[in-house]
């Protein structure tokens, strides 16, 4: 076996390793083409292109009414671990830095970025207590489960999903800014916190959709089990 064709296979190795559950079968089914492709730099560039599957992050399909209950039970249990708190104090260094900023590009970014942190942690808490409220009224965690991933799914599509996704964005931009000397300063920074806005938008957007193929799962194990 050539060192090309080596590293095509190291490469599918660890995408099949550190894929999600979810996608766990779809790296294995990769992994086992490259060894058939003819060519060690086609199977290098087939192994390169497989690392796709390491960007969606499944959970594994539920298949029975136990797994729908333990991922409600999940659910359940996460709502006290959430400290939305942190979002607030993500700003809390930039109040200092406004302090002692020199151009309006520093003033105006610390203040985007304390102003939105607030309202990420306000957003933040507003939707741990509409779960803990959900929790409270519903006590089968099939029920919960499933309750809980509609929630989820249709949060980007209300007002205060819309203002949230608005407000994150901004605050990427007030990072960006705040750098001593202002965005033109610090250009790789100021990519790179350009770079992780768009990534983190792309993950939120494409949120109702996998939240979508479990409320499916959910349906299709309950209609199997009336």
């Amino acid at each position: 076996m050539t060192l090309v064709r080596r590293v095509a296979m190291k490469i599918s190795g660890g995408v099949v390793r550190y894929a999600s559950p979810g996608c766990k079968e779809w790296a294995k089914g990769l992994a086992r083409e490259v060894e058939f492709i003819e060519g060690n730099w086609a199977a290098l560039r087939w192994a390169m292109g497989s690392a796709r599957v390491l960007f969606d992050r499944r959970g594994a399909p539920m298949t029975s009414l136990a797994d729908v209950a333990a991922r409600g039970q999940r659910f359940s249990e996460s709502i006290s671990k959430g400290s939305y708190s942190t979002f607030c104090l993500l700003g809390l260094p930039y109040f200092l830095t406004l302090l002692y900023a020199r151009s309006w590009q520093e003033r105006i970014g610390c203040g985007l970025v304390i102003v939105t942190s607030i309202c990420l942690g306000i957003v933040g808490l507003l939707q741990q207590r509409k779960r803990q409220a959900l929790r409270d009224t519903v006590g089968d965690l099939t029920l919960y489960c499933k309750l809980e991933l509609e929630r989820k799914r249709d949060f980007l599509r209300t007002g205060i999903g819309r203002s949230f996704f608005f407000v994150l964005v901004l605050y990427f931009i007030g990072l960006a800014f705040a750098q001593k000397g202002g965005a033109r300063a610090h250009p790789f920074l100021t990519v790179l916190c350009m770079l992780i806005c768009v990534l983190v938008a792309l993950f939120l957007l494409r949120q109702p959709r996998q939240f979508q193929r479990q409320i499916d799962e959910v349906d299709v194990i309950l209609k199997e089990t009336r």
